[in-house]
């Protein structure tokens, strides 16, 4: 007797999963996996820092000059508050896309508040 022919799970389906057609599906896992892992990791509240990689923190003619620095200034001041609240999990993450600009200096703040920054 003939083995019947099986369907593949569409969530198994990796040649329909990078398709245009599953666009929304993948839009919806880039929100719903990092979810989880702050869920994971008892984080409780976000500041999503997002900017130009085309800020250049030495170039003070620079249009983005200010914003990066302001920038670098802002992740500084939400540190040294963060780092005072009772914590409940990780109260307050400083979170960005990691790359240069103005996404970079709330990841490489010259000055650590006092108190735990990884807290």
């Amino acid at each position: 007797m003939k083995k019947p022919h099986t369907l593949e799970k569409a969530y198994k389906n990796l040649e329909f999963l990078n398709s245009r057609d599953a666009r929304t599906i993948r839009i919806l896992s880039e929100y719903l996996e990092p979810l989880q892992r702050m869920t994971e990791l008892k984080v409780n509240s976000t500041v999503l820092f997002v900017g130009s990689a085309k800020a250049d923190p030495e170039d003070k003619n620079s249009l983005l000059y200010k914003y990066y620095w302001e920038a670098e200034e802002l992740a500084f001041k939400l540190a040294q508050w963060a780092i005072q609240l009772k914590p409940k999990g990780k109260n307050f993450v400083i979170c960005t896309g990691g790359g240069r600009g103005s996404w970079k200096p709330p990841t490489e703040v010259q000055r650590v508040p006092e108190g735990n920054p990884s807290a």
